[in-house]
């Protein structure tokens, strides 16, 4: 499930970026949920996992610059995107979570990029799990080249390293099943984020 939050005290504009965010997952199919706040405190009130949040500048009862800062002190929002009419803001809009700046009114074209670029990078930092004789070891989504079937096993082919598991590629192919793998071959899965180039029968 991946949780956009949309912070702003003008009802119509919530309205529209859950339109858009409807209409991104209506083409990109992905279980979500939008969770809206008409005010800064209820946004800071809020404890669970948002992965995306809307953030208006002006807001009724504290600045979304201010509001910044503690949102950076916790784990529970990931990626901030600001959302203002006051493009003069942009600088001071500038965090370790601040993703982008969006001026309104907002348009689908720019929610669509976004929330692309969100769900990328969201993605590239999933941690996977995996045994090499009872040892659990682990690798990052970014870190994978490709899977390659062998038998009743499947090589791991990482950036570091190549590492044969004791389970089929069709159990590796359900695992990522929301990952951005390609199945190039019956016995290849490819991480899409790093394939340079895909000519004929090739892919680099």
């Amino acid at each position: 499930m991946y949780y956009i939050g949309i912070c702003d005290d003008m009802e119509y504009i919530r309205e529209k970026i859950r339109e858009f965010c409807t209409a991104y997952f209506d083409e990109h199919p992905q279980e979500y949920q939008c969770i809206e706040f008409e005010t800064g405190t209820e946004l800071l009130e809020y404890e669970d996992t948002i992965d995306l949040l809307f953030l208006d500048i002006e807001l009724g009862d504290m600045n979304g610059i201010e509001i910044l800062p503690q949102l950076e002190e916790t784990d529970n929002v990931s990626r901030v995107i600001f959302v203002s009419s006051h493009e003069d803001m942009v600088f001071q809009s500038f965090g370790i979570k601040t993703l982008s700046f969006i001026r309104k009114p907002v348009k689908y074209e720019e929610v669509e990029k976004w929330i692309t670029i969100a769900l990328n990078e969201n993605l590239k930092n999933i941690i996977y799990e995996y045994y090499v004789q009872q040892e659990r070891r682990v690798f990052k989504m970014e870190d994978l080249y490709y899977l390659e079937g062998a038998g009743s096993y499947t090589y791991l082919n990482l950036k570091r390293k190549r590492e044969l598991v004791s389970e089929r590629l069709k159990c590796w192919e359900t695992k990522l099943q929301n990952a951005p793998m390609v199945r190039v071959h019956r016995s290849y899965l490819v991480n899409m984020f790093n394939i340079k180039r895909w000519k004929g029968d090739r892919v680099i």
